[in-house]
Parts: structure tokens; C-alpha cells; sequence
């Protein structure tokens, strides 16, 4: 039972870093002189969705079907 919550956590931190591409993106459009801030923002929340659409799957896979006994 323990391992639903450890496995879920843990799913959770591995769906979300599959958009650390879009966080980076972001921040590098902020960071570019004179950046156009609204845009870099519609930018984010354009990519975003298709950055996490697996995250809930890696939430389940984690939780309900990798053993701790496996990650080794």
C-alpha cells in the first residue's frame, strides 16, 4: 500500500520532468534581450499540454506496476 504513495510520487517527479524542455525554452525567451514576454507566455502555454500528455500514464506505471524491487 505504501508503494502506491512512493510510486505515485515518484511518477509524478519523472511525468513532469518530461517538460523540462518547455521550462527551458521558456526561460531562454526571457532571457533574450528586449524579450517579448506575452509571446514567450503563449509560447509556454502552447507547448505545455503536449509536454506532460504522458504524465499521468508515468503517475500509474510507477504506482501500480514497478516494484521497488525492479528500480535495482
Amino acid at each position: 500500500m505504501v508503494w502506491l504513495l512512493v510510486g505515485g510520487f515518484w511518477g509524478n517527479e519523472v511525468g513532469l520532468h518530461q517538460a523540462d524542455w518547455v521550462v527551458t525554452v521558456y526561460h531562454s525567451c526571457l532571457d533574450e534581450p528586449h524579450a517579448d514576454v506575452k509571446a514567450c507566455d503563449e509560447n509556454f502555454q502552447k507547448f505545455w499540454p503536449e509536454a506532460i500528455q504522458h504524465y499521468w500514464e508515468y503517475v500509474a506505471i510507477y504506482a501500480l506496476v514497478i516494484k521497488p524491487e525492479d528500480r535495482e
